[in-house]
């Protein structure tokens, strides 16, 4: 029970950080981003949520989904550019989305157990 109400907690965290940087709820990438850190979230490794490739996040949405690799790069991808994480998160430069999904993981982490 305790880890389906951490994997919630950590869910709503990203949800709301997403949110926050503007990427529009409205667009299959978003969900496609949910489904990413679900997928590293349940993939956890010592209390650490990293990812080994983002091919094979690509690869777990597309099946679920029934749709291509490149489809689900492209919409994350999308969603990603269409929102402010650079001016929200203070850089200036653009992120792949492998970076992308890591920061979003470790901001949620820390949210959720260093409050």
């Amino acid at each position: 029970m305790e880890d389906i109400v951490k994997k919630y907690e950590l869910t709503r965290k990203i949800n709301k950080i997403l949110y926050e940087i503007g990427m529009k709820t409205t667009c299959i990438g978003f969900c496609y981003w949910l489904n990413a850190i679900d997928y590293c979230v349940s993939k956890e490794i010592n209390g650490s949520y990293c990812i080994r490739t983002i091919s094979e996040v690509y690869l777990y949405i597309a099946e679920k989904y029934k749709t291509s690799i490149d489809c689900v790069e492209k919409a994350m991808r999308y969603a990603k550019e269409k929102s402010n994480y650079k001016e929200q998160w203070n850089l200036d430069y653009k992120l792949k989305n492998h970076d992308f999904l890591q920061i979003c993981l470790n901001k949620a982490y820390e949210c959720l157990f260093h409050k």
